[in-house]
């Protein structure tokens, strides 16, 4: 089994805010994936070749397992349980088959699918399961070669604390010079909102939210 830690979609901006102690980063998927290899003699791992039929028959076991110990909501979850619950654990989504005849009737296809952690848990509640789903996965599937485990990380931001203290700094902003998306201007503070006036401008300017202006706030003073 192999595991890759994915933060590429967090941003440079978010990463920003994290960094300021706005947020932390956090795990939000996990993506499982079966991929066909060539054989390796310097590869202790065991490497498979199945059918495409057989491919979805072992993924689907993986699948059955998470689902043992955790409840996948859209997967083998009750209907009773209601999504905005605390209930699940783990989103199950997956491709479907247009023709599931060559799979003995089964129309999903799990060559690839995502788990979603669930929002209404705590953080930590949140990184909990990752580590627990890829310490079940380990245990029972490490040995196998096939298995691709992507990790995909999100930036948790804390938005009330971020406007909170925008709201606050905005108004010391009023008439500073600054650079925003490559274009040279200054900061004009009217009616409680901060806008950015581009180099030149006597009218025309743009409403900053929150975290552009704290983010501009720290540009201006790693400037000074």
């Amino acid at each position: 089994m192999r595991i890759k830690h994915n933060r590429s979609l967090i941003s440079a901006e978010m990463l920003e805010l994290v960094e300021h102690g706005y947020g932390s980063i956090a795990p939000s998927a996990l993506c499982l994936e079966f991929l066909y290899l060539p054989d390796d003699p310097q590869d202790h791992e065991t490497v498979l070749h199945p059918s495409p039929q057989e491919r979805n028959k072992f993924i689907k076991a993986v699948m059955d397992t998470i689902a043992g110990q955790f409840t996948c909501y859209q997967y083998d979850a009750p209907k009773s349980i209601c999504f905005e619950s605390k209930e699940w654990e783990l989103y199950f989504w997956c491709r479907v088959f247009s023709d599931a005849s060559d799979f003995a009737g089964e129309y999903r296809d799990f060559s690839y699918f995502r788990l979603s952690f669930n929002s209404n848990h705590s953080l930590e509640q949140q990184k909990e399961i990752c580590n627990q789903t890829l310490s079940l996965l380990n245990a029972r599937f490490g040995s196998l070669a096939n298995l691709f485990v992507a990790v995909q990380y999100t930036a948790a931001l804390d938005e009330q604390k971020i406007a909170d203290d925008a709201k606050r700094l905005a108004p010391s902003l009023d008439g500073r010079r600054c650079v925003y998306h490559h274009f040279e201007g200054r900061l004009v503070y009217v009616e409680n909102t901060l806008f950015f006036m581009k180099k030149y401008a006597k009218h025309l300017g743009y409403a900053l939210g929150p975290a552009d202006t704290l983010q501009i706030k720290w540009q201006i003073e790693d400037a000074a």
